[in-house]
């Protein structure tokens, strides 16, 4: 969807936010915004269901390591998730501040994609 959307925008007449070329990016930020739904709530509930194994064998501190707030959020890429639904509800809807939006998601696509590796 990101191929066709940079091709349709590479067009002569084509307008980032109307046409075929904003249908484009919709469906692409909504298909990359789902999957890393799907995919935050697997690595949580893989996390938590590890939570619950290790309880009584490890120790307090050894457990939040894992399990704590940060560990959660930075492992799962929640904030990104999140970020990516509230861009995709700014660019469905036309609002101008979209654009800065969608910046500032992009850089966390690349901080989550930096910090997963």
């Amino acid at each position: 969807m990101a191929v066709m959307m940079v091709i349709e925008s590479a067009m002569p007449t084509s307008d980032l936010w109307q046409g075929i070329t904003a249908q484009f990016g919709i469906s692409w930020v909504a298909l990359t915004v789902s999957f890393n739904i799907i995919v935050t709530a697997l690595i949580i509930f893989r996390l938590l269901s590890f939570y619950r194994r290790v309880q009584s064998v490890l120790t307090d501190e050894q457990r939040s390591t894992y399990t704590g707030t940060m560990a959660i959020l930075v492992e799962s890429a929640l904030p990104f998730t999140v970020l990516g639904i509230v861009y995709l509800a700014t660019y469905i809807q036309g609002v101008p501040s979209a654009t800065a939006l969608g910046m500032v998601w992009g850089t966390f696509v690349v901080c989550s994609h930096v910090l997963l590796q």
